[in-house]
Formats: C-alpha cells, structure tokens, sequence
C-alpha cells in the first residue's frame, strides 16, 4: 500500500472506518514540523487498539490556532502524505474545510458528535520529553479509542 492509499476522503474515512475490526484510535493534529514527538505520540495512541486514524488540520484551521507567521509551513496535502508514511499510522483524514479544535477528539468519546460509535472512550498518551520536541514537554494528549 502507498502512503496515497492511506489518504481518506470524509466518506472513504466512514467506509474504513466500518471494515475495521476491534478499537479504533482516533487523534487528530497539526503536524507541520512533523518531530519525534509526534512519533512517540502516534505510537503510543496505535498501541491503544487494533488500527489507527488521524485527522491532519487544514491549512485554514492551522491559521486560525495562530501557529505562528507563515505556518503551516508545509500544505495539509503534504502534511497528511508525511503522516500517512507513519508505519504506525492505519488512515489519515485530510481536514480540506476547517479543522478539529484541540479536545474535539474527547467530545467525540462521549457521544456528542453524530457518528460516533457506542463504547468509544478516552485514553491518553504522553508525549515524548525529547528536549527537541517543539511541542511543551510532557504534554498529555487526548486520543479516542472506540469499537465497531
């Protein structure tokens, strides 16, 4: 499989979504400056289940979380195609309109959003304290685990 192949549209997203068999890890993120931070992170999420789904921002959304000058740096295609090359990583989610807003991923855990399944709950992954990490150290990130 190419990393392309990994690459879903909304609808591809909800037909994998459904072939999957066991929990399914959901996290979503910016990953501009793609570090082993975020590798120590996505490892850590896939080993909450049986495959694991990202859901990269958009350039717009990346915008407006005021990133900084200039960001994203790279454009959410190529940013998605990095994240999609991941070995940990099962499917990605390219956001074209908008974005996730940091805990989205939680209120999908409890059922506020429409299409989530029933069961999904809430695991957290640190992330790695590299000294590099552009991130801050230590910071706890949300995933959502949930089964078919």
């Amino acid at each position: 499989m190419t990393t392309a192949a990994k690459i879903q549209t909304a609808a591809g997203a909800v037909a994998w979504r459904a072939a999957q068999r066991g929990p399914v890890v959901f996290t979503n993120g910016v990953f501009d400056l793609l570090h082993v931070g975020h590798v120590a992170l996505l490892e850590a999420a896939r080993a909450e289940g049986s495959a694991l789904l990202v859901a990269v921002n958009s350039d717009a959304s990346v915008r407006r979380l005021a990133k900084g000058t200039g960001r994203p740096l790279v454009p959410d295609g190529e940013r998605a195609r990095l994240v999609a090359a991941l070995a940990c990583v099962d499917a990605v989610r390219a956001r074209k309109r908008g974005g996730l807003r940091p805990g989205a991923d939680r209120r999908c855990a409890r059922g506020r959003e429409p299409g989530r399944p029933g069961g999904a709950r809430s695991a957290r992954a640190r992330s790695l304290d590299d000294g590099a990490a552009r991130s801050p150290p230590g910071r706890v990130r949300a995933v959502t685990v949930g089964s078919p």
